[in-house]
């Protein structure tokens, strides 16, 4: 599991896509845009793929399809060593339509990229 946690904070609107130096900072707030709990940013931070598993299972009937619920979802797979599943998951936000987001640490990428890095490391990792 060579790749580093990945935690999404915030889908981001177009025009926030213009270099602002707030977007390239890391940030101290979890599931902007969405409601407290729905994305399990915390739980994961913490390391607690469980409950973090449970909010985003919980989260299916309001978020479903949500490209930053299922990246959610396929990493903690992915921590989990249910590689299977979260490729599964990676296929399906790429089979969507892509969104922007900002990552906990502030950087600001597209699902489709999140996406289609994580699931190249994970065939990659199922060939080894």
């Amino acid at each position: 599991m060579g790749l580093p946690v990945l935690l999404i904070a915030a889908p981001v609107a177009a025009q926030q896509m213009t270099a602002t130096p707030a977007a390239a900072q890391p940030t101290t707030k979890s599931e902007i845009g969405y409601q407290a709990g729905s994305l399990g940013f915390k739980e994961m931070m913490r390391g607690d793929w469980k409950q973090a598993e449970a909010a985003l299972t919980a989260s299916a009937d309001v978020l479903g399809n949500d490209s930053a619920r299922l990246l959610q979802l396929a990493e903690i797979y992915r921590q989990t060593g249910r590689e299977l599943a979260a490729q599964g998951l990676y296929e399906q936000v790429l089979d969507g339509d892509d969104k922007t987001l900002v990552l906990g640490d502030g950087r600001v990428v597209t699902a489709h990229n999140i996406a289609s890095t994580r699931l190249s490391t994970v065939q990659q990792a199922s060939l080894d």
